[in-house]
């Protein structure tokens, strides 16, 4: 009877935790960029993702993700260490930098909406590059692994924001020397 009871209380107990989810970060393709400073300005996200959630546009109601740490802390780790790692070469810092001056690119991911529809995760939003906004929208079909569907498509934004951080680069690059 008390191994009986063991187990029903071993079992109750992990049915009661909260999954939670620590997502990798991707392995970035290294640029050719030499002598750039780029800035990255704080993330902007709507309200459910600074909650922890996306909408799910079929059924009308906003999901969990699970993630372990706040998302947009988790965003710009993220997105400063693909950065550093795509342009080697290259100093990357996010804001407040810590450059002598001020940064010859300053990069911000503004995202819009991050949803679900139809079995498919959508992102959609804005980069700007000095400025210079790319709209941007990503589609990943939805795997039974809400949380891998999540990875790759926010490593699909990511080598969006290095390819045009990589032309950007090099036009400020072009037009300094």
């Amino acid at each position: 009877m008390r191994g009986l009871i063991f187990l029903l209380l071993i079992f109750f107990a992990g049915c009661s935790s909260k999954q939670v989810y620590i997502p990798a970060a991707p392995q970035p393709q290294q640029q050719s960029i030499k002598r750039c400073t780029i800035g990255v300005m704080q993330l902007d996200l709507p309200w459910y993702m600074l909650e922890g959630k996306i909408y799910d546009k079929n059924e009308k109601k906003y999901i969990d993700i699970g993630l372990s740490e706040d998302i947009a802390d988790w965003l710009m780790q993220r997105g400063v260490y693909y950065l550093q790692n795509s342009f080697p070469n290259a100093t990357v810092g996010r804001y407040p930098w810590d450059f002598d001056k001020k940064p010859q690119l300053l990069v911000h991911i503004v995202i819009d909406e991050l949803f679900v529809k139809n079995n498919t995760m959508i992102v959609e939003g804005k980069v700007f590059i000095n400025e210079q906004a790319k709209i941007l929208r990503f589609e990943e079909s939805l795997n039974t692994n809400l949380y891998k569907s999540i990875d790759k498509i926010f490593a699909k934004l990511l080598a969006f924001v290095v390819t045009e951080v990589d032309r950007s680069c090099q036009e400020a690059l072009d037009t300094h020397f």
